[in-house]
C-alpha cells in the first residue's frame, strides 16, 4: 500500500513560492534544526511537529506560547485533511497542506523533495479571524503566562529560557522591595500606634485636669455665694475685699479651663454652630461639657426647632422687644451679674412672664404667683417683698411689690443666687427645676444622691457641699420618671431660649444677642 506524502504550500499571510513535499516526520519553527523554517515573531524555535501515523498525517503543538490552530481551531494536536490550514499562533502565518501519493513525486525528488530555498518570510500579520459560532477562542494569554512565567520545569528553547531567567530575577528583586516596604510600613504602624496611645493618654489626662478645674470653679461659686450673703448681713468692707479676691481667683481658673478646652479641641469636634452654642450655654449654667448628656442636647435642638423657631417664634420676638423698650434687659442683666449669676437667667423671666411686670398666674394651693418673676406670697415675703392686702387676689394691688419689676428683679436675683449656691451647688439647670417645681421637693431628691446622712432641716441647711453630687444629669437619671413633665419642659424652654438668644440671626430672627455686652 502506497504511503501518502504531504504537500505544504504558502497560505494566507506568507510570501508565495513555498512548495514542499514530505514523506517523513518534520518540524515547523524558526530554529535552524527545523525542516520547515518560518521567520515570524509568532513562531517559536520549535513550534510544531508533523508526522504520519498509519495512513493519517498529524500535527502536534510543541508546548508553545502562541499556540497552534488547524482550520481556525486552536489545538494541542489534530489530524490533517486535504486542504487543511495550519496557523502558527492566532494572527500568525498559515500553511496549506494537501495529500499526494509517492507515485506523484518526480524522479528527481526520489522521495522527500529537497527544497533548498531560503527560510520562508512571513508577510505582516493579519488580524485573526473570529472563532466559529458557538466556539470560544482558546485563552492564549494564559498559555503565554504558563510557558514563560509559570512554575513548569519542562525544557524549552534559548529564548524561552532567557525570558524565564529574567522573570525570576525581576521577581526576586520585587520580593526584596516588597519585604523592605512591608518592614517600613510595619515600623510606621508601630510608631503611629505608639503616638496614638500617647495622645489618648494625654487627652484623658487633660480631660481629667479640665474636669477637676471645672468642679473647683463650681465649689468657688458656692463659697462666693456664701460670702455675698455674709456681706449683705454684715456690710463689712473686709468681706468685700475678700469677695473681690475670690472672684479674681475664679477668673484665673476659668481662663485655665478655657486653655484645656482649647487643647482638647472640644468645640472643634462639634458638627454645627448650634451644637457649639448649646455646649456654651450648658457650661454657663454650671454643667461640664464633658458630662453633657447627648440625649439632652437632642432635646434642646428639638425644642428650638419645634418651639422657638416654630410656633413660639412670635412669642420670643415680642418678649425680647418688650424687654428692650421697657429697659428691662439692661437692668435684669446688670442685677444678675452683680449678684454673681450667669446673665442667661434673663431667659427665666421670659419663660415666667414674657417680661410683663404685672402678670398674675392662676390660684394654686401655695397662693397666686405674680409679677415678672412670678413670686408666690411666701417666697416673696422671704426675700423682702411686700405682697399687699390681698396677695392672692386677681386685681393689681399697688402695695404688692411683686408687681414692681425692679424690686422683684433684685429679690429674684437673690433667690436664684441662694438656689444656685447653697441648694444646687452651682447647677443652673437644677436652679431652674427648683424655681418651677419648688425647692423643698427638689431638695429631698438631691439629698438622696449623696452619701450624707444629714437630713435637711430647712430649705438652705445641711446641704452637702460637693458639686459632684449636684448634677442635673444624675438628677434626671434617678428621678426622671418622677419629675413633672411641666418641669422638664420648663428647663428645656429656658436653656433653648438662651441658645437662641446667643445668636438670634442663626435661627431666623432680625436682631442680635440682647445680652452681648454683659457677657465676659
Amino acid at each position: 500500500m502506497q504511503r501518502k506524502a504531504l504537500r505544504v504550500e504558502a497560505g494566507p499571510g506568507l510570501a508565495p513560492g513555498l512548495d514542499r513535499r514530505f514523506v517523513a516526520a518534520f518540524r515547523i519553527g524558526r530554529g535552524e534544526g527545523c525542516e520547515l523554517r518560518l521567520r515570524s515573531p509568532m513562531c517559536s524555535r520549535e513550534h510544531a511537529r508533523v508526522e504520519l501515523r498509519g495512513d493519517t498525517w498529524w500535527v502536534t503543538d510543541l508546548d508553545t506560547a502562541n499556540g497552534l490552530l488547524v482550520d481556525d481551531r486552536e489545538v494541542r494536536e489534530a489530524p490533517l485533511r486535504e486542504g487543511s490550514l495550519i496557523q502558527v499562533g492566532r494572527g500568525g502565518p498559515m500553511l496549506k497542506v494537501s495529500l499526494v501519493s509517492e507515485d506523484e513525486l518526480t524522479e528527481e525528488e526520489g522521495g522527500p523533495r529537497k527544497d533548498l530555498t531560503p527560510p520562508v518570510q512571513a508577510r505582516p500579520s493579519v488580524p485573526p479571524r473570529p472563532a466559529p459560532p458557538g466556539q470560544e477562542a482558546a485563552p492564549s494569554m494564559t498559555r503565554i503566562m504558563d510557558r514563560y512565567f509559570g512554575s513548569t520545569k519542562e525544557p524549552a528553547g534559548d529564548h524561552t529560557m532567557m525570558v524565564r531567567q529574567a522573570y525570576k530575577k525581576v521577581r526576586g528583586r520585587e520580593r526584596r522591595w516588597f519585604f523592605q516596604a512591608l518592614g517600613a510600613v510595619a515600623v510606621l504602624l508601630v510608631v503611629a500606634l505608639g503616638v496614638t496611645v500617647w495622645q489618648r493618654g494625654r487627652l484623658r489626662q487633660l480631660q481629667g485636669f479640665a474636669t477637676e478645674i471645672f468642679l473647683t470653679l463650681r465649689r468657688m461659686e458656692v463659697r462666693t455665694s456664701e460670702l455675698r450673703r455674709a456681706v449683705e448681713r454684715t456690710g463689712g468692707s473686709d468681706l468685700d475685699s475678700l469677695l473681690a479676691q475670690v472672684d479674681a481667683d475664679r477668673n484665673r481658673l476659668a481662663q485655665q479651663y478655657e486653655g484645656y478646652i482649647g487643647q482638647l479641641g472640644t468645640y472643634r469636634k462639634l458638627g454645627s454652630e448650634e451644637e457649639r452654642l448649646i455646649y456654651q450655654v450648658v457650661r454657663t449654667f454650671g454643667e461640664s461639657e464633658f458630662a453633657v448628656d447627648a440625649g439632652f442636647v437632642r432635646e434642646i435642638q428639638d425644642t428650638i426647632r419645634q418651639y422657638w423657631a416654630g410656633r413660639g417664634r412670635e412669642r420670643f420676638r415680642v418678649a425680647i422687644r418688650r424687654a428692650e423698650r421697657g429697659g428691662y434687659t439692661e437692668e435684669i442683666a446688670a442685677t444678675l451679674k452683680a449678684t454673681g449669676l450667669p446673665v442667661d437667667f434673663f431667659f427665666l423671666a421670659l419663660q415666667e412672664s414674657d417680661f410683663i411686670p404685672d402678670r398674675a398666674g392662676p390660684l394654686t394651693r401655695w397662693g397666686r404667683a405674680k409679677g415678672m418673676w412670678q413670686f408666690i406670697p411666701k417666697t416673696a415675703n422671704l426675700y423682702g417683698l411686700e405682697t399687699g392686702v390681698n396677695p392672692d387676689g386677681d386685681l393689681a394691688d399697688p402695695l404688692d411689690q411683686r408687681l414692681s419689676w425692679p424690686a422683684a428683679t433684685t429679690a429674684a436675683a437673690r433667690y436664684l443666687r441662694d438656689l444656685h449656691g447653697m441648694l444646687t451647688q452651682s447647677s443652673g439647670l437644677l436652679v431652674m427645676a427648683s424655681y418651677n417645681w419648688g425647692e423643698h421637693r427638689v431638695i429631698q431628691r438631691l439629698d438622696s444622691l449623696t452619701n450624707s446622712r444629714d437630713a435637711f432641716a430647712a430649705a438652705f441647711k445641711d446641704v452637702p457641699q460637693d458639686p459632684v453630687d449636684r448634677n442635673y444629669w444624675k438628677f434626671l437619671k434617678r428621678y426622671g420618671d418622677r419629675i413633672p413633665a411641666e418641669t422638664k419642659d420648663y428647663v428645656l424652654k429656658i436653656v433653648s431660649a438662651a441658645v437662641v438668644g446667643r445668636n438670634p440671626r442663626l435661627f431666623g430672627f432680625d436682631f442680635d444677642d440682647p445680652l452681648a455686652k454683659f457677657r465676659p
